[in-house]
């Protein structure tokens, strides 16, 4: 018989799954679909593609797995008899299965393995103490810093994790910087100085810098290519200090207009701006370029 799943709204809202790219985030819900009455299916990375992205070939799913078992976890790959399975953890609590579904014939993961088996060309390393998953698939999360390796130092993130203005979530960060190619971490750190230079300037408060890891997954700092964004501009800063009136929203990042004492409409993010008029229509606010 067919497979029925559901997806809650907190699907959309969940901090874990927003650290992964959108495909990984996409693959997670496509799982469901493949996964056995107890939340269980073989890692096949190909067959899994093949199901999921019949019509995109180039989704490397290997990569979106190893993101879904970084970020949570929201799965866990492990070896039972030989074979190597996937396990959905939180299953039981987020589905409900058919009465009439057939039963898992897939081996239960042991309840003491947190990390998934290397690929064939993976180094093996050392089980995280991050997450222990119970013999009916539920995750229980450890309250530790994963510690990083001498690979970890030797690739650099000691200098990114030093230089960037805000230090939070060092575990994802460490998952994220792996995950980053070698060729770009050199610029990433580099913009990573500038921006705690500025951020010692007091041109950006602490709260509005992304967290390390969303700069590295998002890949932030391709926004500096041309320079300081308007909001890291020490000019935007200060020319939007005395804001008073809300005049409209930003047809840019959606921030609140307001108007300053000098009578210049701005946005806190995205800098000073002007009104240019329209032909058949109102006038439409644009930021300075």
């Amino acid at each position: 018989m067919s497979r029925i799943r559901y997806i809650k709204p907190g699907f959309f809202c969940d901090e874990d799954l927003a650290d992964c790219s959108p495909w990984a985030r996409l693959l997670f819900a496509g799982l469901w679909g493949i996964a056995d009455k107890a939340g269980r299916l073989e890692d096949r990375p190909r067959r899994i593609a093949a199901t999921v992205f019949p019509y995109d070939r180039d989704v490397d799913v290997e990569e979106c797995l190893r993101e879904l078992c970084d970020h949570g976890p929201m799965i866990l790959r492990y070896e039972a008899d030989g074979a190597r399975y996937i396990a959905i953890l939180g299953w039981a609590k987020h589905q409900k299965t058919h009465h009439k579904e057939a039963e898992s014939v897939i081996p239960e993961p042991n309840p003491s393995v947190s990390n998934p088996p290397p690929a064939p060309h993976q180094p093996l390393t050392s089980p995280s103490p991050a997450a222990l998953v119970t013999g009916n698939g539920e995750r229980v999360m450890g309250n530790g810093e994963e510690p990083l390796s001498n690979s970890d130092e030797s690739d650099g993130f000691d200098e990114f994790w030093t230089a960037y203005p805000r230090r939070e979530n060092k575990q994802k960060s460490v998952s994220a910087w792996k995950r980053l190619p070698k060729r770009e971490r050199p610029l990433a750190v580099s913009i990573a100085k500038r921006m705690s230079e500025l951020f010692a300037d007091g041109v950006k408060e602490k709260q509005f810098i992304p967290l390390p890891s969303t700069y590295l997954n998002q890949k932030r700092w391709e926004d500096w290519e041309c320079g300081p964004p308007a909001d890291w501009q020490s000019g935007a800063r200060e020319s939007c200090a005395t804001l008073s009136l809300v005049v409209g929203q930003c047809p840019k990042c959606g921030s609140e207009l307001r108007k300053n004492a000098e009578g210049v409409t701005c946005c806190p993010r995205c800098g000073p701006g002007e009104w240019v008029s329209q032909l058949n229509g109102p006038s439409l606010w644009r930021p300075d370029d």
